[in-house]
């Protein structure tokens, strides 16, 4: 066998005869130092071992990096006693409960489930894509979890694909092209503090048990938007007309409506206080059972928009 794969040019000197008069370090011994150090840099570039050594490098400064930064948050984010002030395993299972052993217990299988390819995109990207195993682990029957339609969803797709959905809907945020989504209707959430400005699509979905205080909408129009159930306070509705709103048993106090024209809009059981309508015409708006105290109709004329059974 040696014979006939004999060990030519090799890195050592340790054959024997033929093979180890043809060896490197016997090759250049004759050679001065610079010399052999030109041909070694020569072997080490034509051999990729320059390059691997490189990269072997860069993993291992990455890796030192990282367990660096871990060490310095743990000692960094603690209390004076000593006490950690992120939750570990440990804490989470103890505040949390079982429940949250298991799913402690299942992010660890995950991770240590991770391929290398898998943990390099993490790096990189942020993000990886699990294999069926990982997805049948993480939303199994088995998991807390348990979402069959995910591994449905993704079980057999490529990674190709997903890596292109994920690249398309993010295009689409970018030029600002609306998804083709259901509206979806705002139950049983308050909305406080907020601003909407020039945002028909949010301001048109229909709100039920879901009071609107301290909040401002300009130049938003409300087209099949009911409120149900919602009050709204401290609310002005600028240049935002409404159509098609209805308003049942919906208190409005201090809402000041102006430049905002109401249109096939009746508002049923709808108290209102301090509500006052400058150049809002109202338009087959009839007000049912919703007396108004303090609610003055400036230059807003009124068609087609009778008031019935209102307390005086």
């Amino acid at each position: 066998i040696d014979v006939l794969s004999p060990s030519l040019l090799s890195l050592h000197g340790n054959g024997k005869g033929f093979e180890r008069e043809l060896s490197l370090p016997n090759l250049i011994k004759g050679f001065t130092t610079a010399d052999q150090q030109q041909w070694l840099n020569l072997i080490f570039e034509a051999s990729g071992v320059e390059e691997t050594l490189q990269k072997a490098n860069d993993a291992l400064i990455a890796e030192e990096f990282q367990a660096r930064k871990k060490r310095s948050y743990e000692e960094t984010m603690r209390t004076s006693d000593g006490q950690p002030l992120y939750f570990t395993k440990e804490k989470a299972i103890e505040i949390l409960g079982e429940s949250e052993a298991n799913r402690t217990e299942l992010h660890e299988t995950l991770i240590k489930s991770y391929t290398p390819k898998q943990l390099k995109e993490i790096n990189e990207n942020g993000y990886a894509i699990l294999n069926s195993m990982q997805l049948k682990l993480l939303y199994g029957p088995n998991s807390p979890h348990k979402n069959l339609k995910m591994i449905e969803n993704f079980g057999n797709r490529s990674e190709e694909s997903i890596h292109e959905q994920i690249y398309d809907e993010i295009h689409q945020l970018a030029t600002n092209v609306s998804f083709q989504r259901r509206q979806k209707d705002i139950v049983l959430s308050p909305i406080l503090f907020s601003n909407f400005l020039f945002v028909p699509e949010q301001t048109s979905t229909p709100l039920i048990l879901s009071p609107v205080l301290f909040t401002n909408i300009v130049g938003s129009p409300i087209t099949l938007g009911p409120t149900i159930l919602g009050p709204w306070g401290f609310l002005p509705l600028i240049a935002s007309p409404r159509t098609l709103s209805p308003a049942i048993l919906t208190p409005f106090f201090f809402v000041p409506v102006i430049l905002s024209p109401l249109s096939v809009h009746p508002l049923i059981l709808c108290p209102g206080l301090f509500n006052p309508f400058v150049l809002s015409p109202l338009l087959l708006a009839p007000l049912i059972l919703s007396p108004q105290v303090f609610t003055p109709l400036i230059l807003s004329p009124l068609a087609l928009s009778p008031f019935i059974l209102n307390p005086s």
